[in-house]
């Protein structure tokens, strides 16, 4: 249960304490206020990665070198420091702590459960592969301690292995002995990505949806001994592994005219939003069937574009777990309910 949350030098930020209530809060006030900012300090502390940009270094207020998301979650105090090292070298690097004791970023990850739905979330659907990825990775890194250290050695293994394919490239020399070993790692990594996403998908599909009936198709990349090498020279010509779980993708279908078809295509703004919409419904529901936490859910922008009847069935799933809202409308907070404002 997330209580408070203090931000300092986080975007727009300087110094800011903010208090929840153990059901539902809404966040109002103008775009461009830093509404955004609270739900990406929350994936931060679910997560320890920022839900809006691959570049931590951007979340750290202009001309600060550090930058700190503190929250009590019940009796716990969960911390993210951000720090941007001056120098030529510009470096740039994460440290967490759980009750003032340092913690790895697979320790940190995890122990907070939150589902966020957000304005960048609609790029799932329409941009590239990445962004669905992305998804899978923020829920099931919360879920699966398996999953976040298979991936956290996939990648390892990954970035060797296509320094060597770029060795190869330019030299035209290839030492199988060492290949052999990358290998083998990143079948076995790559085995465990792909089989907890099959089943992650495959609950997703056989819940129930409320909102949408959105189907997803998992379109996986084997990483297999037998595909690596049927990929072998096509690799050695590019100087990066061209299969993988890093080439996986989703693929988001509804029923049209009688047929399945692909909601990147043939689907209206408002239809994929309540696509993603229910995506984050479903996430919640795996991750407490898995866990037998229920996981905060964060919905930021949510009522842009809903009609009426939705919006009343977003606020119905709210009283369920603890839910932060953001909004731009006062209008759409209930009387009586928690409110912080955003000047």
């Amino acid at each position: 249960m997330l209580t408070t949350l203090v931000l300092q030098h986080i975007r727009p930020y300087v110094q800011s304490t903010f208090s929840f209530d153990p059901m539902v809060t809404y966040v109002v006030g103008d775009n461009a206020r830093g509404k955004t900012t609270i739900a990406e300090s929350i994936g931060y502390l679910a997560n320890g990665e920022s839900i809006r940009t691959a570049s931590d270094e951007d979340v750290i207020s202009f001309g600060e070198e550090v930058g700190w998301i503190k929250a009590r979650f019940s009796d716990d105090i969960y911390e993210v420091m951000l720090l941007r090292h001056s120098g030529p070298s510009q470096r740039f690097s994460k440290r967490f702590r759980i009750n003032d004791v340092p913690k790895t970023r697979q320790q940190f990850a995890g122990n907070i459960k939150a589902v966020i739905f957000s304005p960048e979330s609609l790029q799932m659907i329409v941009l590239g592969p990445s962004y669905r990825r992305k998804m899978l990775d923020n829920v099931l890194d919360g879920v699966h301690r398996e999953y976040r250290y298979a991936r956290s050695q996939y990648e390892k293994a990954l970035r060797q292995r296509n320094a060597l394919l770029h060795r190869v490239k330019e030299t035209g020399v290839r030492d199988d002995a060492v290949f052999d070993y990358w290998d083998d790692l990143l079948c076995e990594h790559g085995a465990v990505i792909s089989r907890i996403r099959r089943e992650f998908i495959d609950a997703c599909n056989s819940m129930e949806h409320i909102l949408f009936p959105v189907r997803l198709s998992y379109d996986d990349s084997a990483m297999t001994k037998e595909r690596l090498m049927q990929y072998r020279s096509a690799e050695s010509g590019a100087g990066v592994t061209l299969i993988g779980p890093q080439r996986d993708d989703i693929v988001f279908l509804t029923e049209t005219a009688g047929a399945m078809r692909s909601m990147a295509e043939f689907s209206s703004r408002g239809q994929q939003r309540l696509a993603v919409l229910q995506l984050t419904l479903l996430s919640r529901m795996y991750i407490t069937e898995k866990t037998g936490k229920s996981p905060i859910m964060v919905f930021d922008d949510v009522f842009s574009e809903l009609d009426s009847l939705h919006r009343v069935q977003v606020q119905q799933v709210s009283g369920n777990a603890q839910t932060i809202i953001t909004t731009t409308e006062a209008s759409h907070i209930p009387q009586g309910t928690h409110c912080i404002q955003i000047d």
